[in-house]
């Protein structure tokens, strides 16, 4: 047996005793390595690359999802942690943000040249 997924949002089931796929599911958005078997030959699990319902299982006697696993968020937060730590040297993250940085540095220049006049 043989399994592939893709953009499309089908899973496609192969018999290689047989030509072409013998079973379409629809539902996962696979966008990776995230198809795999349980060993028991019948157990399936896909991730979608979507924020509800990512983790799917299938049973593939019945050719249908079995339960969703829940999953909270994308995993990045353990990768990635969030800072809040603000880095003076990094560019602004919007042009509002530019235009507040350059008012900013126009009111310390005014101010240097003023104290040394």
């Amino acid at each position: 047996m043989l399994v592939s997924g893709g953009w499309d949002n089908n899973l496609f089931v192969y018999d290689m005793r047989y030509r072409g796929p013998v079973h379409a599911i629809y539902g996962p958005h696979i966008c990776g390595d995230s198809i795999d078997f349980k060993r028991d030959g019948y157990t399936m699990v896909a991730g979608s690359y979507r924020g509800e319902d990512a983790l799917e299982i299938f049973d593939l006697r019945m050719m249908k999802r079995s339960r969703v696993v829940a999953w909270q968020g994308s995993g990045a937060e353990e990768l990635l942690p969030n800072t809040t730590d603000v880095d003076d040297d990094s560019a602004p993250a919007t042009d509002t943000d530019a235009d507040t940085t350059e008012q900013e540095e126009r009111k310390e220049g005014d101010t240097t040249e003023a104290s040394t006049n």
